[in-house]
């Protein structure tokens, strides 16, 4: 009897062991569990923290080359006398020559020309564009308004191109005299937005922003 009752504890003592031990196990495994969830979770948070910080320094680089070669454009001698001479023809065949070469070298950049305020287009990269205004007067006073403000070359946003339906970041940086006194301006557009940044030309993972 006495042994009976012995081996019944000694079952009961390994059973609560046991069920201990399956108890322990099984924290243990929600604990490692959880905290490996974790550490993959903040490990995908850095890499897309990391993606976002370098396709933004992309876009910021690219955008500034933009503005940087439009605003090199503008200076040129050839932009200022276009405009100052009122479209002379000698002025013209020089900034027409000019616009195309300088265009030539950049194939990221779209449509690039010299305008007045009106935005009478006197040379552009695109001859069939050349000799009218692409603006109403609203519109391009607004423009003009706008140019004169920024005192630099700046980018407008990210829009659908009328002439290639690809999308560009418009870039305009003003054109002066050699008194510093803007008289007219220069534009371009950054050309292919949406596959030059999409995330596969840099192998990097496609993120939408």
């Amino acid at each position: 009897m006495v042994m009976l009752k012995t081996k019944r504890i000694g079952v009961k003592v390994a059973l609560l062991v046991g069920g201990i031990e399956i108890l322990a196990m099984a924290s243990l495994f929600f604990a490692v569990h959880f905290l490996l969830i974790r550490i993959l979770e903040n490990e995908a948070r850095d890499d897309m923290n990391i993606i976002a910080r370098d396709r933004a320094q992309l876009i910021e680089t690219y955008l500034s080359g933009c503005c940087d070669f439009v605003d090199g454009y503008s200076k040129t001698p050839e932009a200022r006398e276009a405009l100052l001479s009122q479209g002379s023809a000698d002025a013209l065949r020089r900034i027409r020559a000019l616009t195309g070469a300088y265009a030539a070298d950049n194939p990221a950049i779209e449509g690039l020309y010299v305008a007045t305020w009106s935005t009478y287009v006197l040379a552009h990269s695109t001859p069939a564009s050349e000799g009218a205004p692409f603006r109403d007067a609203d519109s391009a006073a607004l423009l003009e308004e706008r140019i004169r403000s920024a005192g630099r070359a700046f980018c407008t946003g990210i829009v659908r191109s009328p002439v290639s339906s690809r999308m560009v970041i418009p870039v305009y940086a003003s054109v002066r005299d050699e008194r510093g006194e803007a008289v007219g301006f220069a534009g371009a557009a950054g050309a292919d937005i949406a596959h030059r940044f999409d995330g596969r030309e840099h192998g990097v993972v496609h993120v939408v922003v």
